[in-house]
């Protein structure tokens, strides 16, 4: 096979490499974007079954590192998300009763009006966070990081 024939089979694989890389990104945004229209249309669901499919898309958005979207609303009473990154999230009026917490990264996060009654906020940051009127009798938040909160 003489050089020109390497070249263009060179050209091939590398086009095919290219190819499957743009599959895997387009895939990959489709796969997000199909999470983040489902938790949306599942923040209303409040039934225990509602509560855990929620946290299981949070969780899957997370381990994709890919943004949530408004929550605003959001039924998670009694969930369990623990150490999850909820960085900025919009979480304004959100049910958030007795949830698990701990550890969980709400730097920046709008939980303005959002019920934290009873939630288990240990070790929790919630540096920068609006909790303007939010609810927080009896919710645990024993060495959260409350600094600059709004």
């Amino acid at each position: 096979m003489s050089v020109e024939g390497f070249g263009f089979l060179a050209d091939i694989v590398l086009f095919g490499v290219f190819m499957t890389i743009l599959q895997e990104r387009r895939e990959r945004k489709r796969t997000i974007r199909e999470y983040q229209n489902l938790l949306v249309d599942f923040i209303p669901w409040e039934s225990q079954e509602g509560v855990l499919r929620k946290v299981g898309i949070i969780k899957r958005l997370n381990e994709m590192r890919a943004p949530l979207p408004n929550m605003w609303s959001i039924h998670l009473e009694k969930a369990d998300i623990e150490r999850v990154d909820l960085r900025r999230a919009s979480m304004r009026s959100a049910n958030l009763q007795n949830a698990k917490l701990g550890g969980a990264d709400l730097e920046g996060a709008d939980l303005a009006l959002a019920r934290l009654e009873g939630a288990k906020l240990q070790s929790a940051i919630l540096k920068g966070a609006d909790l303007l009127e939010a609810k927080l009798y009896s919710a645990d938040m024993e060495e959260a990081d409350l600094r600059g909160l709004g």
